[in-house]
């Protein structure tokens, strides 16, 4: 077994030690890496989902090239969940996917943030989209685990506690319910 471990936002690599840990100890594979822009990764201006997503792709090109069989899991949290999710319904290496405070919608998922700060996160989202936009460079629709998650054709795993502030847990029950 190979697990490509995949952070959140404004996260790194290191977050996930933790929660890998036990695999690697039970005797399988694991690689964790930095998103670019991340932890100790080559900096990069701006981030989103796109580029959570291509980076998890040439990781996920990278361990299936090593991995010798041996099936591959996507664990991601958060936006990296997001990421793993979006990843896993293109791949036919994938063989199984956990994910962990995953969003439904990045864009849903920051107007959410923004409410819950006060700030009116409609609004924002609203003049923020064409930024996004010009950033994104392809369908958003692609994008956006709720929309691929029925897309995915192995077992699934969606773990998200009821106390997280970030992420509301309401977005695991979408996901779930989506994803029969």
């Amino acid at each position: 077994l190979m697990v490509v471990a995949s952070h959140g936002w404004a996260s790194s690599a290191s977050d996930m030690l933790a929660w890998i840990a036990p695999v690697v100890h039970d005797g399988h594979d694991a690689i964790v890496y930095d998103v670019l822009g991340h932890g100790v990764s080559d900096e990069r201006n701006v981030a989103s989902i796109r580029h959570f997503v291509d980076d998890l792709r040439i990781v996920l090109d990278w361990a299936a090239r090593r991995a010798n069989g041996a099936p591959i899991v996507l664990f991601g949290h958060s936006l990296g969940g997001a990421a793993s999710i979006v990843v896993a319904a293109e791949s036919n290496d994938v063989r199984g996917v956990i994910v962990a405070a995953a969003p439904v919608d990045p864009v849903e998922v920051t107007r959410e943030w923004l409410d819950a700060k006060g700030q009116p996160g409609g609004l924002m989202v609203a003049l923020m989209r064409p930024f996004w936009k010009s950033i994104i460079e392809v369908p958003y629709e692609t994008l956006v685990p709720i929309r691929r998650i029925g897309e995915v054709r192995v077992p699934i795993l969606i773990i998200h506690g009821d106390a997280d502030r970030q992420v509301a847990v309401h977005h695991a029950k979408k996901l779930a319910a989506a994803q029969p």
